[in-house]
């Protein structure tokens, strides 16, 4: 990690027990599990909660139904408080914390996917885990319309064009992981 350089630390770690968007429905916030820390495994993101290990929605195990957008190239999400801040001069108020990534880094710096090319190394007091291969985690009609409070095309689609470029948050493959490895509130992270 000699060429890194640390931009901020981990805040927030999440697992979404179910998908947050509900057919053409509301983009629903209440299965969002705030936890203290998680594995990222080969398959997934996964918590310890109450003696059970609880799998993210795009864990590739997850009980539920398969749908659209769950694939080895999605399996952790990483958002920034920086965006979040971003998001709500966009937008006049904060529910850009909900975005629903996994991981949040308080940081004060905004990133693109150029950016994050050399991936982001998330090092605590455990062997430091990297997230290779981020791509732009591109909003959905459900995050854009709980973002507006509208469901007017001219106005999501708006929405949908100052969510994206990463503003909404990146999500990686962890696929390269040998074993899991743990992430917790606090960690370091640092841009490669």
């Amino acid at each position: 990690m000699s060429s890194s350089r640390t931009i901020g630390r981990v805040v927030s770690l999440r697992i979404a027990t179910a998908d947050l968007k509900l057919g053409d429905g509301p983009y629903d916030t209440s299965r969002l599990l705030e936890v203290d820390e998680m594995w990222l495994t080969p398959r997934g993101c996964v918590a310890p909660v109450h003696g059970m290990h609880v799998l993210d929605v795009h864990h590739l195990d997850h009980p539920g139904p398969r749908r659209h957008g769950v694939s080895e190239r999605r399996m952790v999400s990483v958002g920034f408080t920086s965006h979040h801040a971003h998001m709500a001069d966009e937008f006049g108020h904060d529910r850009g914390r909900d975005a629903a990534e996994n991981i949040v880094v308080e940081t004060d710096e905004r990133f693109t996917e150029a950016d994050l090319a050399g991936g982001l190394a998330l090092a605590g007091n455990h062997a430091p885990v990297w997230l290779r291969d981020l791509l732009v985690c591109e909003p959905c009609v459900q995050f854009s319309t709980y973002m507006t409070d509208s469901s007017e095309p001219a106005v999501l689609s708006d929405a949908l064009r100052r969510l994206d470029a990463g503003v909404r948050g990146f999500v990686a493959g962890l696929g390269h992981l040998e074993r899991p490895m743990v992430v917790r509130v606090g960690d370091e992270v640092l841009l490669g």
